[in-house]
């Protein structure tokens, strides 16, 4: 397996132009992955709501409880 340091070694051997491709190709991948992650979010979020999981409250009530 590739270890992070020789990922980045490869990478300086592209050109330019394969550098700014594969740029385009991760950030895709990464704004991909936060989408999925958020629908996973919403999918436990609206199961728990609909199961009466959850409490509720006023911002004041929130500050404490964060402590802020």
């Amino acid at each position: 397996m590739n270890t992070f340091s020789d990922i980045i070694e490869e990478a300086d051997k592209l050109t330019l132009e394969e550098q700014e491709t594969l740029i385009g190709i991760l950030q895709k991948r990464i704004a991909e992955e936060k989408r999925k992650r958020l629908e996973e979010e919403i999918l436990i979020s609206k199961e728990e709501h609909g199961n009466g999981d959850y409490s509720q409250g006023n911002s004041s009530g929130l500050f404490k409880a964060l402590n802020i």
